[in-house]
C-alpha cells in the first residue's frame, strides 16, 4: 500500500493463494488493494491506518481458487487452503511445507 518508516509501523503481509500465473499480477493486486482499504476502514485499524505497511506475496498454483470444505482435496494450490466446512467463512491453511521453497 504505501511506505512507512517508523518504531511503530505495523507491517502486514497478505498471502495469496489459489491465483493461475496469469492472475498474478493483476487480480492478486487488486484483491489485495481491496481487501487492505476495507481493512484500514474498520476499527480499530482505522485509528492507525498511516501505521501500517501491508505487503502481499503470491506464488502461482495450479489450480484458482480454494477446497470449499476442510475435508475436501480437489484444488491443487501451494497452500492447500480451504474453508472449514461448504457454509463456512474461516479458511485454512493445510499445506504450509512449500513456503519453505519460496
Amino acid at each position: 500500500m504505501r511506505a512507512c518508516r517508523s518504531s511503530s509501523t505495523v507491517f502486514a503481509l497478505v498471502v495469496g493463494d489459489g491465483y493461475l500465473q496469469r492472475e498474478v499480477h493483476k487480480k492478486f493486486a487488486v484483491d489485495l488493494n481491496r481487501y487492505a482499504k476495507r481493512l484500514l476502514e474498520e476499527e480499530p485499524f482505522v485509528r492507525f491506518k498511516k501505521r501500517f505497511n501491508i505487503r502481499g506475496l503470491v506464488v502461482p498454483s495450479r489450480d484458482r481458487g480454494c477446497d470449499a470444505a476442510g475435508n475436501e482435496d480437489l484444488v491443487d494450490t501451494v497452500l492447500d487452503c480451504r474453508f472449514d466446512t461448504k457454509d463456512g467463512r474461516l479458511l485454512t491453511v493445510h499445506d504450509d511445507g512449500d513456503c519453505s521453497n519460496w
